[in-house]
């Protein structure tokens, strides 16, 4: 992996956390900010920025043949996926969506475009991992569709019209549960084949299971604007073909990637054990949904929305990048700052979770927290960024490759 695009993707991470904890903050001395602005600033850089440039050298890394490697134009478009990322950055938090956040974020797609395109011809179908990895294209490009929409729907409707929220639900979830899902189960699968020399059995059901997951799931979030019984079973119909995804995992992959882990250290392991824990919890969350109560709950209330995000882009798709770069890495790291760093942002991400869904419940608790939840969580939010920049330290400044 290139050094350079790891450190720039790391960074966007470390921006995304320092967002979002102003945000925190900001609630809690009542700070004078554009709240909303700061919100998009925060989520954009965290999916655009963190994931997306490292997906991006994960894919150049393992996907693209060496022979290819030697062009400037894979170099290229990631500077230019940089500059619209770093635009938003700066145009986000003054004026929200507007002309340059706008511009910035039709850079960006245009990008995701190239990207899939010049990524896409090197992938075949019948390689489990690389299936994966094409499914998950599509859906990058798939989620695209709610942003195009978007412009037209705030000429003609407005912000708080009902085909505002679609779209963006309908970019957000095929994003979340679609293109970054789908990419990191082909990591995962090319992790698995690089140990044992061979794919998962009937991998094919893992497959389908986890295809039929995200298209049905999309359901859940269209019930917040429309009111259609046929949303709920669809959605209950994707949280079980969920559930087999988590059973067959851990059936088929689990084993096998805990004896790699293992052997390559036992900090890596214990890192995997955290995705491990947010995997199941998420599977478990979305089958407990099946109860009516629960997904109207999941909907209204703003802090288990926030934390069931959080658990899916912090607790699985961000601890297993970190397994991912102490893994594959080809650069030297300080390996003991780079898992006390790993360390203190799971202290940060398991703290925050604990208080977003204890909030979110408080509802049904014969005491109050909202007092300790917004006096705690951003004390506890600063952990992530601490955590994330001891990573960072690890990959700049060291002498010799440790791990």
């Amino acid at each position: 992996m290139k050094k350079s695009w790891v450190i720039i993707s790391l960074f966007y991470f470390f921006l995304a956390a320092l967002a979002g904890l102003i945000l925190r903050f900001s609630q809690l001395y009542n700070l004078q900010i554009p709240y909303n602005n700061f919100l998009h600033t925060h989520s954009h850089i965290a999916l655009l920025g963190w994931l997306f440039l490292m997906y991006y050298t994960i894919i150049y890394d393992q996907y693209i043949p060496d022979n290819q490697k030697t062009k400037r134009s894979y170099n290229i478009l990631f500077q230019l996926t940089q500059l619209s990322v770093l635009g938003m950055l700066v145009s986000f938090p003054f004026q929200g969506y507007a002309f340059f956040s706008i511009l910035f974020s039709t850079l960006y797609i245009v990008c995701a475009y190239v990207f899939c395109y010049v990524t896409w011809r090197y992938l075949c179908w019948n390689k489990p991992d690389q299936l994966f990895l094409k499914t998950s294209l599509f859906f990058l490009l798939l989620s695209t569709l709610g942003i195009w929409t978007l412009g037209m729907t705030i000429a003609k409707l407005g912000k708080d019209s009902v085909f505002y929220s679609i779209s963006v639900q309908f970019f957000l979830h095929f994003q979340i549960n679609g293109w970054f899902l789908f990419g990191l189960l082909s990591f995962i699968i090319n992790v698995y084949h690089k140990y044992t020399k061979e794919f998962p059995k009937k991998i094919n059901w893992f497959y389908i299971s986890s295809l039929l997951a995200t298209l049905l799931g999309f359901a859940l979030p269209l019930m917040k604007d429309l009111k259609l019984d046929i949303l709920y079973w669809l959605q209950n119909t994707g949280n079980i073909f969920q559930l087999f995804s988590l059973i067959y995992f851990i059936r088929y992959i689990h084993p096998t990637l805990k004896k790699a882990f293992k052997l390559k250290s036992h900090y890596i392991y214990y890192i995997y054990i955290v995705f491990l824990i947010a995997y199941t919890f998420k599977s478990i969350i979305q089958l407990l949904l099946i109860l009516p109560e629960l997904t109207e709950y999941s909907i209204l209330i703003r802090n288990l929305y926030i934390g069931f995000i959080h658990l899916v882009v912090l607790g699985m798709y961000s601890t297993f990048l970190f397994i991912y770069i102490g893994f594959f890495s080809s650069f030297k790291i300080n390996t003991q700052i780079f898992y006390l760093g790993a360390i203190v942002f799971t202290v940060g991400f398991l703290s925050t979770e604990f208080l977003l869904f204890l909030q979110g419940i408080s509802l049904f608790l014969p005491w109050k927290v909202s007092l300790i939840y917004f006096q705690m969580i951003p004390w506890f939010s600063l952990f992530l960024l601490f955590g994330i920049s001891g990573i960072i330290i690890s990959i700049m400044f060291t002498s010799r490759k440790r791990i």
